[in-house]
């Protein structure tokens, strides 16, 4: 079972920090993969600063999401968190960009999963929610697309890095 962060972070001005994916070209949160011996604090803030350059305060855990799918299962710990030092810069090879956004604006931009997470942060009930999803995190139509530029076009050096 894969494990993973991802984190929403708010600037000073109450923005939120959001980050394009290069393989897939969706916005979505800072986050990734825990490597062995991590904790799940020590991974948001890690992939935080290495996708983005801004240093973080961890304010809590928000949820917990679990996919359960036969070909695919992980959980992934949804953080708040407050923008202490950095400046942006982008993560070559995982980033193809990254911006603060407005709160309001944020319906615009991000997928579908991730606007859920970031009404779960601001919902009115502070306790950790638990979501388990059935289906594969990545829809068919965009498989192709990953795949090549994620690892076969990566491999060969013809896919956008």
């Amino acid at each position: 079972m894969k494990r993973g962060v991802s984190v929403l972070v708010l600037n000073e001005k109450g923005e939120v920090l959001a980050t394009q994916r290069q393989d897939l070209h969706t916005w979505v949160f800072p986050g990734g993969g825990s490597d062995e011996g991590e904790t799940l604090e020590q991974t948001a803030r890690r992939e935080v600063e290495e996708e983005t350059g801004v240093k973080i305060k961890i304010d809590r855990l928000v949820a917990i999401y679990l996919t359960d799918h036969f070909f695919w299962k992980g959980v992934n710990f949804f953080f708040l968190a407050k923008a202490t030092s950095g400046e942006l810069r982008r993560q070559k090879g995982e980033t193809l960009n990254l911006r603060w956004v407005k709160k309001e604006e944020l319906v615009k931009i991000l997928t579908e999963k991730h606007y859920q997470r970031f009404q779960d942060a601001f919902s009115d009930n502070k306790e950790i929610k638990l979501r388990i999803s059935r289906q594969f995190p990545i829809s068919l139509a965009k498989m192709p697309v990953f795949f090549w530029r994620r690892y076969l076009g990566k491999w060969l050096g013809l896919a956008r890095v």
